[in-house]
């Protein structure tokens, strides 16, 4: 993540940005840690938020220091598909909200990654703000077969 966090626009320092990054706290090994509740229904959609509630957080700042994040996720109510997350998080003067939209891929047949938001805004003397929007397309399903011979 490091790495990849060489080709980040601006001079706001971050290695978060992951489209995925906000269904790692549904997994087992984080839920404990997260208070989830209901906030919403429309139209067959369930919107549950999520509050990071206990250290360690998914997100730390610079320092270390862990840093909560809050969100939501936007569920279809019928197939228990997540369409949409976005997950919010501040680290010192930096407030960061990712967004992601996800569809599902008619070659995988499974949910994906269509749309990715980034909005960052640092505060202070030298306040900036980095708008980004990534678009995925065209995915592929990568198959290895071995033959022991």
């Amino acid at each position: 993540k490091d790495r990849n966090a060489r080709y980040n626009l601006g001079t706001i320092v971050r290695n978060f940005n992951e489209p995925t990054l906000a269904l790692t706290l549904l997994d087992d090994a984080h839920r404990t840690r997260v208070r989830f509740g209901r906030t919403g229904e429309r139209g067959g959609k369930v919107t549950v938020s999520f509050v990071e509630s206990a250290a360690p957080t998914l997100i730390a700042n610079i320092d270390g220091t862990p840093s909560p994040s809050i969100g939501s996720f936007v569920i279809d109510a019928a197939t228990g598909r997540i369409e949409k997350s976005e997950l919010r998080v501040k680290l010192g003067a930096v407030s960061a909200t990712l967004t992601t939209t996800y569809r599902v891929d008619p070659k995988l047949k499974l949910a994906v990654p269509s749309e990715f938001d980034e909005l960052y805004v640092e505060e202070g003397r030298r306040p900036q703000k980095v708008v980004a929007r990534s678009r995925y397309s065209d995915y592929s399903r990568f198959d290895v077969e071995v033959k022991i011979k």
